[in-house]
C-alpha cells in the first residue's frame, strides 16, 4: 500500500455514496513472483477493508479514484498498480486493508 485517502468524491459518473457513507481510496501494488503461472494476476476483487472486529469487511466498489486498479494477469516478475474504492460508513475509520492472496497480506490503515 502506497497512499490512502479518507474522503474521495463522487466523480460525474459515479453514484454519490450512500447517506452517511464516504468513499475511501487506496493506493495498491501487487507483484508476481518468478514462479508465476497463466493463473496469477491482481484484481480489486482480491482486496477488502476491515473496519474493526464488530463490523463486517468491505468489499470493493465502482472505482472512483484514478488510475483505478483493474483485472491484470501478471507474467513472472511483472507489477500492477492503481487505486481500489471503498464505501464505508462516514463516522468508522478503516483499520486494515487485506489481500485475499497466497500469502494473504495486510496492511494497517494510517491514521488521518
Amino acid at each position: 500500500m502506497y497512499a490512502y485517502d479518507g474522503a474521495v468524491p463522487a466523480t460525474a459518473s459515479q453514484q454519490p455514496a450512500q447517506a452517511g457513507d464516504v468513499f475511501v481510496a487506496f493506493d495498491v501494488e501487487g507483484c508476481a513472483g518468478a514462479n508465476a503461472d497463466a493463473h496469477t494476476g491482481l484484481t480489486a476483487a482480491g482486496f477488502y477493508l476491515q473496519l474493526d472486529l464488530k463490523h463486517p469487511a468491505y468489499n470493493a466498489v465502482s472505482p472512483v479514484k484514478q488510475p483505478a486498479l483493474h483485472d491484470t494477469a501478471l507474467a513472472p516478475g511483472r507489477c500492477a498498480r492503481g487505486w481500489i474504492t471503498f464505501e464505508i460508513p462516514r463516522s468508522l475509520k478503516p483499520q486494515f486493508i487485506l489481500f485475499r492472496g497466497r500469502p494473504a497480506t495486510a496492511w494497517r490503515v494510517p491514521p488521518k
